[in-house]
């Protein structure tokens, strides 16, 4: 009885153990299977990503600019350099006449060489003889002195043709006039409409700017940008004395300011921002692009070849620990033809859909998504 007992109880033991080897094997096979079936699939890892949202816009930089001009008939010496602050008392060019210099230059050397042939004929001539020449030294001592004083005359006239200019403000300075300095005011910032800058930027000449002919000190401790806003803007997003960031396009610089006038119209609206930092970089720009920047945020990116719509939700397949294809839902955010941005999510990895009150857990940094997801068959992805 004990011998048929222990003999049933070898036998559950070896089916028992047959069972385990079995399920082991079917899991390293199933295993194996998807891990070939996703061998050929190309996979990737989400990026994180600080993402600005965003609208474009347009407008034009008012500066308090100090200007001297009407040196047509000089020519200017450059001595401070271009973009560079200057202060008050300043010696910033030289202006140089030239006609009258080159004619002073060519005067002064005729005398200092007759000067030279003076001096020399002056000397004492030793020889041998007597001669009574008191009266040609006499002359020709009063002919050297007529010459020194007119090379002192000329000096004189030639230093007076040199025209130092210093700086009567502190500011920038620049050598570049765009002929917008008279037009473009800082003050009455309420005739800044949008149908104005429309005009200016419309009249607007491809080459702006010509240098040479005068000098431009610009106060870079305030100064304005006068913004073009669509009527498909939200229009209640920013109040008087709000803060503004923007984005330059021109230099890829933020900016942030603040909003001191809003002018409507039924054509748009103008933002006047008053600003008092990185001047120095966009100091010579008048007309810009603008990227109005509402909110940064720390995003992925993934590519948007790698979105899937699984049941009527857009989203990732990806690859879990055991090779099984999973989908996971995303938020889009922004999108063009190589990248999508996408929602983080909270600080557990969830996220809300769109016509759903349950949250639900979106991509994680470490998820192995699958890049080509058209190769994957249907049947195959597990909820």
């Amino acid at each position: 009885m004990k011998k048929n007992i222990r003999e049933k109880k070898d036998q559950l033991s070896k089916f028992l153990h047959k069972v385990i080897i079995t399920i082991i094997f079917i899991f390293f096979l199933i295993n194996t299977l998807n891990t070939l079936r996703t061998f050929t699939y190309k996979l990737g890892y989400p990026e994180v990503y600080l993402w600005n949202d965003d609208r474009e816009s347009k407008g034009i930089i008012i500066k308090n600019e100090y200007v001297v001009e009407g040196f047509n008939q000089f020519t200017l010496d450059k001595i401070a350099t271009e973009g560079t602050r200057v202060a008050v008392g300043d010696r910033v060019a030289e202006l140089k006449s030239e006609g009258n210099l080159n004619y002073l230059n060519n005067k002064l050397k005729e005398v200092n060489e007759s000067i030279k042939l003076m001096e020399e004929m002056d000397k004492p001539q030793n020889t041998g003889e007597e001669v009574d020449n008191s009266t040609e030294l006499s002359l020709s001592k009063l002919t050297l002195e007529a010459l020194k004083k007119e090379k002192e005359d000329l000096t004189l006239q030639f230093d007076n043709s040199l025209i130092s200019y210093r700086a009567d403000v502190s500011g920038l300075l620049t050598y570049k006039i765009d002929g917008y300095e008279k037009e473009l005011i800082a003050r009455n910032f309420e005739n800044y409409t949008f149908e104005k800058l429309q005009g200016l930027f419309e009249a607007r000449e491809p080459e702006e700017t010509t240098e040479g002919l005068g000098i431009k000190i610009i106060d870079n401790f305030a100064w304005y940008i006068a913004l073009q806003i669509e009527n498909n803007f939200d229009k209640d997003k920013y109040k008087l004395n709000d803060r503004i960031t923007l984005q330059i396009t021109e230099t890829d610089i933020e900016v942030e300011g603040k909003l001191v006038e809003i002018n409507e119209s039924s054509s748009g609206m103008v933002y006047v921002i008053e600003l008092n930092k990185k001047l120095h970089d966009i100091y010579d720009l008048r007309f810009i692009n603008a990227n109005i920047i509402l909110t940064k945020k720390d995003v992925y990116k993934i590519p948007t070849k790698s979105i899937y719509n699984f049941n009527n939700q857009e989203g990732v397949l990806y690859k879990d620990f055991i090779g099984n294809i999973r989908f996971k839902p995303v938020v889009i955010l922004d999108l063009d033809d190589e990248y999508t941005i996408v929602d983080k999510g909270d600080e557990n990895g969830y996220i809300k859909l769109k016509g759903f009150n349950e949250e639900y857990r979106t991509i994680t940094l470490y998820d192995e998504i699958i890049l080509n997801p058209k190769r994957v068959k249907t049947s195959t992805i597990l909820n």
